[in-house]
């Protein structure tokens, strides 16, 4: 079948689109509210939806949530005094969808993404066979994720650290190793 050229790059489009969308996830608000209260020096991580208020462009990012946190202070120029902390931890619990836009270059570079969108497709589907029970174990995830190759240990870690996280676990950063731990 021959199909007009406007047609094929609308259909083509709107596949890309809705290849997009099946991925798009969102951390519970219970599960994100305890990341950002979790103030021990191994962090969680949470899911944001970053838009860049420069360009308009946005992403799905998982970070820990003291970068996260920092981000916010930065944008809105919170110092670290009490009011000022009740002042971003607000900011965090009460902006809608976890979607936040930060205008300021700091804020920005506050947030690393360290994986590309190809590696955490490789980490989804690495980790796709596995249980939650299995995710909770550091070893089936080293085997499953094993055999992905050369991913630079950062972008393996936070991209493991998104699915877990779309899988419904709450995972988090060790303080010494900087290795994942996940909790239910």
């Amino acid at each position: 079948m021959n199909l007009p050229r406007p047609f094929c790059i609308l259909l083509a489009c709107a596949v890309g689109a809705a290849g997009a969308a099946t991925h798009a996830a969102r951390q519970s608000d219970a599960s994100f509210a305890a990341a950002i209260r979790n103030q021990s020096t191994a962090p969680s991580y949470v899911l944001i939806t970053e838009v860049d208020g420069n360009t308009g462009n946005s992403k799905q990012t998982c970070v820990t949530a003291n970068l996260f946190m920092g981000a916010i202070h930065r944008e809105h120029e919170l110092g670290y005094d009490a009011k000022d902390q009740m002042t971003a931890l607000q900011i965090a619990l009460t902006t809608p969808d976890h979607v936040f836009t930060f205008k300021k270059q700091t804020a920005l570079q506050n947030i690393p993404r360290y994986y590309s969108d190809d590696q955490l497709v490789q980490v989804r589907d690495a980790l796709k066979l596995l249980t939650d029970k299995n995710l909770l174990d550091a070893k089936a995830r080293e085997t499953a994720l094993g055999k992905l190759g050369e991913i630079p240990h950062d972008a393996l870690r936070d991209a493991t650290a998104c699915v877990l996280i779309e899988r419904g676990l709450s995972p988090g950063m060790g303080d010494i190793t900087d290795q994942l731990w996940v909790r239910p």
